[in-house]
């Protein structure tokens, strides 16, 4: 019965560790880009296919005041980056969220795409 006791009372002990190390996790400030990408791929799995990636990418590129954020309160931008890395680069869901690429590198890419 002790040991039953003992194998409970570490069990609970690291499962209390656990949760503390991933509450702490989830308050840990982000790199921007793993923002912008959670806010992409909500946008993406929110609009399903009434999103338009080449009126995104002309107005990407026209530098209109919806693809700023900042500005205009919409995901436009991180949306059209993540259908980018998707659709066209072909990467999986998982490795968008493991391993996003940084920022500037995807806005490139997507600048110099040929229409």
């Amino acid at each position: 019965m002790n040991a039953l006791k003992t194998v409970l009372a570490r069990i609970a002990l690291a499962t209390a560790a656990l949760f503390a190390a991933y509450s702490l996790l989830l308050c840990m400030p982000q790199p921007f880009f793993a923002y912008s990408v959670r806010a992409g791929y909500a946008d993406y799995v929110g609009k399903g296919t009434s999103f338009n990636y080449d009126e995104a990418r002309r107005a990407f590129l026209a530098g209109v005041p919806e693809m700023d954020w900042q500005k205009s309160g919409l995901y436009w931008r991180f949306h059209l980056l993540v259908a980018n890395l998707l659709d066209h680069r072909r990467w999986s869901v998982a490795r968008l969220l493991r391993d996003p690429p940084p920022q500037e590198a995807v806005e490139a890419a997507v600048s110099e795409e040929k229409p």
